[in-house]
């Protein structure tokens, strides 16, 4: 069941973070502490275009190479 409270909040936390193009440090670094305790691989990837956020999370079953 959705935690409706908690997805109001988190959109309303998401959203007075500035972050023009080119100019999503905050965002991402807001985006990364959430996840450090949820994911279980967090990537940095550096291009040409910028620093993506790249967030793994393993399945659950022995066969499964999980979702980015």
């Amino acid at each position: 069941m959705i935690n409706t409270k908690r997805l109001i909040d988190t959109f309303f936390d998401l959203v007075k973070i500035p972050s023009p193009s080119y100019l999503e440090n905050n965002f991402r670094d807001y985006l990364k502490k959430i996840f450090l305790n949820l994911a279980d691989d967090i990537i940095l990837d550096k291009k040409e275009e910028g620093v993506h956020l790249i967030v793994r999370f393993n399945g659950n079953q022995d066969n499964s190479k999980g979702i980015t």
